[in-house]
């Protein structure tokens, strides 16, 4: 149909053309580093690994039982505050968690503490990609803290306000009966 009888049906329904200003959002992770001790029948021990994903798509591949679905359990913990379906024995494994990413092509660094699988510290900082890799521990001198929790829940509320306010987000509210 022609653009004046479209524009007429949405008139008589009381509808508006809108073109909305959109946002450009993106994000993407650079850097993972995952500390603790392991226990367990699997390679028990302490552990220091870190995961750098370059620029374009990257495949985790691994036999069973080798921790692809733990890190992206980690990443969503670290990145929503809360994981979708973390093992409770992987959780208690951590120690630190440090992710790196780029925020609408802002640096970003989430730092997470653990003890017995519960958040005692994070944070979340910006600064130069290779500065905010050498405040795994301490802050580095060009990095800037924007925002500090000290459990799970602080962190869940601080990281989701955070992310939602960058990416321009709004709330949805969802009922279910």
């Amino acid at each position: 149909c022609s653009e004046d009888a479209v524009l007429q049906t949405l008139s008589d329904y009381g509808l508006t053309l809108a073109s909305p200003n959109r946002q450009h959002r993106s994000l993407t992770v650079t850097r993972l580093r995952l500390r603790g001790t392991k226990t367990g029948d699997i390679e028990p021990g302490e552990f220091d690994r870190t995961f750098v994903f370059p620029f374009g798509v990257t495949v985790i591949s691994a036999g069973n039982l080798r921790g692809k679905t733990t890190i992206l359990e980690i990443l969503t913990l670290a990145i929503r505050g809360i994981p979708r379906d973390l093992q409770s024995d992987v959780l208690s494994w951590l120690a630190a968690v440090s992710v790196d990413m780029h925020l609408n092509g802002q640096p970003v660094g989430l730092r997470l503490r653990f003890n017995n699988s519960h958040i005692t510290e994070a944070k979340i900082l910006t600064g130069p990609k290779d500065q905010l890799q050498l405040s795994d521990d301490i802050v580095a001198s060009d990095v800037t803290e924007i925002a500090r929790a000290e459990s799970d829940d602080e962190w869940a509320e601080t990281i989701g306000t955070f992310m939602m306010t960058q990416l321009g987000l709004d709330t949805i509210h969802v009922f279910n009966k």
